[in-house]
């Protein structure tokens, strides 16, 4: 909801943010456990701006970090376009960019292993140079 109240806030100004990029950065993380050394990634390849994962890549908890943020950018895009129209027009505008990161383990020892399988979500407007 966050996301989509900011978005809000910006086309109820969106001649003050017309030539305005929209960043969205995601940080993934993924507990400490150890993944075993022969684990691999089976899915099929992602070769996109920030991932660039290969089936039968090896699994680690960066690639899984790098997984968690890369898949919550799909589903926050996908329902983004389905609630705004706003959205759909800065994107049609090529004026949302995601920047996925994997920033592998949450080592925060206070914190339940649950608790640090988590993204994290940071949008900013950008001006564009004109």
């Amino acid at each position: 909801k966050p996301l989509q109240e900011k978005l809000q806030v910006i086309h109820e100004n969106k001649d003050l943010y017309q030539n305005h990029m929209i960043k969205i950065e995601i940080t993934g993380y993924a507990d400490p456990r150890d993944i075993p050394d022969r684990s691999k990634y089976f899915e099929r390849s992602i070769e996109e701006a920030g991932v660039n994962i290969k089936r039968n890549d090896p699994m680690d908890n960066r690639v899984l970090s790098t997984l968690r943020a890369h898949f919550a950018k799909v589903f926050i895009d996908k329902e983004l376009t389905k609630s705004s129209r706003y959205y759909q027009t800065k994107k049609a505008e090529n004026k949302i960019v995601y920047i996925p990161i994997g920033a592998g383990e949450d080592t925060k020892s206070s914190v339940e292993y649950e608790a640090r399988r988590r993204v994290h979500i940071r949008a900013k407007l950008i001006p564009i140079n004109k």
